[in-house]
């Protein structure tokens, strides 16, 4: 018998993956990083072995290009577009792609023992130690809502 291999097993197995840094601006602090203190920042870290641009665009739409395997929506992001009706958010507006941030990691090769999820977690984690609200908030060692003290 054989096994019948999905179109996404390609997509699912490519082993390089880059992490990425997408700032909130504080338009939106009020409602995803309340008591957020002047001069930090509301950032989400994500990985991807898409281009970062393209999930970027995925984050600030809710659409995956037709073709590419879907994703599941980050949920901040979710509920920053339903609060304006759905309308995707703005780049440069409501969120910025920091690639300055994102550049100084590099790729990392995904060889199966969570190699991504471990570098968004270090980066997640610095980020928080640096007194920042970030996204995803059940993902790192450092509690999400640090970023209130």
């Amino acid at each position: 018998m054989t096994t019948r291999r999905s179109k996404w097993d390609k997509v699912a197995r490519d082993p390089y993956r880059r992490p990425y840094v997408v700032e909130i601006t504080s338009k939106w602090h009020s409602t995803v990083a309340q008591g957020l203190a002047p001069g930090k920042c509301c950032l989400y870290v994500g990985e991807t072995g898409k281009d970062i641009s393209e999930r970027f665009r995925e984050h600030r739409t809710g659409q995956v290009l037709f073709g590419r395997r879907p994703k599941s929506p980050s949920k901040v992001f979710g509920r920053m577009r339903q609060k304006q009706g759905g309308l995707p958010l703005i780049r440069n507006v409501d969120v910025i792609l920091r690639r300055t941030i994102s550049d100084d990691y590099g790729m990392v090769v995904e060889t199966g023992g969570g190699e991504a999820r471990r570098l968004e977690s270090e980066i997640i984690d610095a980020l928080r130690a640096l007194g920042h609200a970030v996204y995803p908030e059940n993902f790192g060692s450092l509690n999400f809502n640090d970023y209130r003290k």
